[in-house]
């Protein structure tokens, strides 16, 4: 312990007695309150940085030392500067007590030291964008920021509130961490280049232009972070609420979103945007609000979302060269849907729950368990040939127990997404004994419609096979009108002695065309 910190402890105990003793310690160790009489003499960090502080009650790192103001009357800008100056000295972390600190820098603060506040809801520092408009907060190596508020005062939306950048393109920022901070109002509100580690915990970036934006530089630079991990953060209200796009691919080990909420966005794009990020990950994540524009876009991505719920949103949008593993997401509006697509995708669908109608997806493989698409429920499919509003489904596989009636397949409101377009081809069904696949029963059928209206769609059965010995099964086609206007077939199995189950297979090609 230092030898004047040592007496004053000593003072204090004896001064205040045995009630006041831990009162007078929490005193002693922050640098004392108004009455304090203690001073602390000038450190050599301080001296190193020729820094000379303005009131010596506060301890060495105390923005208060260094003149800050936190009622907010005065500007506090130069104390900032002196304090991280004296830090980056060897002086150890600066503490930024709770109050209102205005700031109005003419060139960007670099910060290679810990940094904490007392709360978001404490500490505030004002950044005047209408005295200055580039970047107010540089994190340049590994440290942290924790429980505070930088806010734009001053003009709308413009400059960066924080970047994490290394001072040397060519480097990296090393392991940086964002506990509780807040960043509001700004142009971009948290803006990433090259890093090493990168943890956002409890982060919220609200009312800019872009949110969270990394994009990071590949000229001079690396291009690519290693990883970043999200937890528990909100971004939202600013007219796109999160991008990444680094400039070339495998430019990340992980991107990780885990809790925390994307929603409100108020530009014409999307809400979030992802290029080129492999491995994506996100768990339990909260999407909502802006019902005309995507909640998520990903574009040449390698994703998995393992828990959402979608609410008044433009729904999830799978760009090109994108393999996504969807579970759990649950959705509650229309707007809600599942898009994207140009032949290039692998999706995987698990215990999904999409609109009943408005989902289109063009892809390279599509498989589905246990979700519910287009007003249709999967428990496990996987087309040959996969699209949701041009080319059917090719193939579908149902393992189903014989001795009950079992709606087998339907088609994907082909009336109401026909609209008076045109649909044909060849619908086949194959029942066959699970135990003997040689039992089996085959139903033929065509599909056709008029373009003169959405109920014109009919089901005409070809023929009926049976090899070997019949598995009991009586296949009608489902009327247009009478099944909430989606044409399929129904299966009814007979009781059939020594068969229990039957493999259903349901085979479509053909195509149909939406106007």
């Amino acid at each position: 312990m230092d030898t004047r910190l040592r007496r004053e402890f000593l003072r204090r105990m004896s001064t205040f007695g045995a009630a006041g003793t831990l009162g007078g310690i929490a005193d002693a160790a922050q640098g004392g309150g108004a009455d304090s009489t203690a001073t602390w003499p000038v450190s050599e960090a301080e001296r190193s940085a020729a820094v000379a502080p303005v009131n010596l009650q506060f301890t060495p790192g105390d923005i208060r030392r260094y003149g800050a103001d936190p009622t907010g009357t005065r500007d506090s800008t130069q104390a900032f500067v002196d304090a991280n100056a004296m830090g980056n000295r060897g002086g150890g972390p600066i503490r930024i007590p709770a109050g209102k600190y205005k700031y109005a820098p003419s060139s960007r603060l670099d910060i290679a030291v810990s940094w904490l506040g007392d709360g978001a809801h404490s500490t505030f520092i004002l950044c005047d964008t209408a005295k200055y408009s580039g970047e107010f907060f540089r994190m340049v190596s590994s440290t942290t920021l924790s429980e505070v508020l930088i806010s734009a005062v001053g003009a709308p939306k413009v400059g960066t509130g924080l970047r994490l950048a290394p001072v040397d393109a060519g480097q990296f920022t090393g392991q940086v961490r964002l506990t509780r901070v807040w960043v509001f109002g700004f142009n971009y509100n948290i803006q990433c280049d090259n890093n090493f580690e990168a943890t956002f915990d409890q982060v919220r970036c609200e009312s800019g232009n872009e949110g969270f934006y990394c994009a990071p530089e590949s000229g001079e630079g690396n291009g690519y972070c290693t990883t970043h991990v999200h937890l528990n953060c909100y971004y939202g209200l600013n007219a796109r609420n999160v991008l990444y796009s680094p400039g070339m691919r495998q430019a990340f080990r992980s991107i990780t979103f885990l809790g925390g909420a994307i929603e409100g966005a108020s530009g014409g794009s999307c809400q979030s945007s992802f290029t080129r990020c492999s491995p994506l990950k996100f768990v339990q994540i909260y999407l909502e609000a802006a019902p005309k524009i995507p909640a998520l876009v990903l574009n040449d991505c390698m994703a998995s979302i393992d828990g959402a719920y979608l609410n008044g949103t433009g729904g999830i949008h799978v760009g090109a060269n994108s393999r996504v593993d969807l579970r759990h997401i649950v959705t509650t509006t229309a707007t809600d849907v599942f898009s994207g697509g140009d032949g290039t995708q692998q999706v995987t669908m698990q215990d999904c729950a999409w609109p009943a109608s408005g989902n289109v997806l063009k892809a390279a493989s599509l498989s589905l368990r246990n979700s519910s698409i287009n007003g249709s429920v999967y428990r496990d499919c996987t087309p040959e040939i996969s699209s949701l509003g041009e080319t059917r489904f090719s193939r579908q596989t149902t393992l189903v127990a014989a001795n009950a009636a079992q709606d087998v397949y339907r088609f994907l409101d082909v009336a109401g997404e026909v609209c008076g377009g045109s649909v044909s081809g060849r619908f086949e069904i194959i029942a066959r004994d699970k135990g003997d696949g040689s039992n089996q029963a085959v139903y033929e059928y065509w599909l056709g419609s008029a373009s003169g209206g959405p109920n014109h769609a009919s089901l005409v059965l070809l023929r009926r096979l049976v090899r070997g010995t019949d598995v009991g099964a009586s296949a009608d086609p489902l009327s247009l009108f009478g099944d909430g206007d989606r044409g399929g077939v129904k299966l009814q199995f007979a009781k059939t002695s020594g068969i229990s189950q039957v493999i259903v297979d349901v085979l479509f090609n053909g195509i149909t065309t939406a106007k």
